[in-house]
């Protein structure tokens, strides 16, 4: 019940972290620029926070499985972004969610994890919960470019998690706080270079003053809490009961801020589909 417990605080912080992301995708970015000087603020307040925590033990596993996961984070966020801009943020967040299926097929073949008659059902049903929130027929003036952003997120996710079983079923799972510290790093340092290198061909649309910053730095530790958590969680829940259920209950709460916060509208055939897809991402763990 308590590793559960855990589970629910990460879902809300990263909630608060996605709502932030789309507030700021809707409002201010603009470039590339824009862009990566947002996500450089988010991973410094990663680190930063991470960096309180009293423990060093680091080896050269760490080190790689780090920037690797550093890489996975960037990608991830980059797409979801840029997904963010156009896409309503309730479907880009389920399109993300579903990348716990790559976790899953990973485990079938490399971690030993059996998938059962239910979950291929489970599945099956997600795909159709997928087509069915994914209605293109609503005349959106917007273009439909934040499906393949969101397909981009949802990759991203997907190695989150692969790189999240592997360090901890490693002989180095308890070099959590290392790991995560190395990654936030690395991405913050790919952050300040893309920053940099895109200011030389368009300068940055907007100028952070102390409210955006500190929104940020905040925001960005929260999301160090929430990998902490995660990578914790990945170690001692099945991976085939933590995936989904963890993006599951992310999906679930982000359409209900959406309906409720964001005043997001949505016709009942995607209503159906991500309502289908979320119970399809909660079940398929049982």
């Amino acid at each position: 019940m308590f590793y559960y417990l855990l589970l629910l605080i990460a879902i809300l912080l990263e909630v608060g972290k996605n709502v932030v992301s789309d507030r700021f995708s809707k409002k201010l970015l603009n470039n590339e620029t824009d862009l990566y000087q947002f996500n450089f603020w988010l991973y410094l307040g990663s680190f930063a926070v991470l960096l309180v925590i009293p423990d060093y033990r680091c080896s050269w596993f760490t080190v790689l499985t780090g920037v690797l996961f550093a890489l996975s984070i960037w990608v991830n966020q980059y797409f979801y972004l840029k997904a963010l801009k156009t896409g309503a943020f309730s479907f880009v967040t389920f399109i993300q969610g579903m990348g716990l299926l790559v976790p899953i097929v990973y485990g079938v073949f490399f971690w030993d994890e059996v998938i059962r008659w239910h979950q291929i059902v489970l599945l099956m049903l997600l795909i159709v919960g997928m087509g069915l929130s994914l209605d293109l027929k609503r005349g959106e003036s917007k273009g439909n470019k934040w499906i393949l952003f969101s397909f981009g997120a949802m990759l991203g996710l997907g190695a989150i998690g692969v790189l999240q079983g592997t360090h901890q079923m490693s002989d180095h799972k308890s070099e959590i706080i290392s790991f995560i510290r190395v990654a936030f790093l690395v991405a913050a340092l790919i952050q300040l270079a893309g920053w940099r290198v895109c200011e030389k061909r368009e300068s940055a649309t907007f100028k952070p003053n102390k409210k955006l910053l500190l929104l940020s730095v905040c925001t960005g530790a929260a999301l160090g809490v929430v990998h902490i958590l995660n990578l914790f969680m990945a170690g001692v829940i099945l991976k085939i009961i933590f995936f989904p259920v963890a993006n599951g209950g992310l999906i679930f709460v982000s359409l209900v801020v959406s309906r409720v916060f964001l005043k997001e509208t949505c016709t009942k055939k995607q209503w159906l589909g991500i309502i289908l897809g979320t119970i399809a991402l909660s079940l398929i763990g049982l």
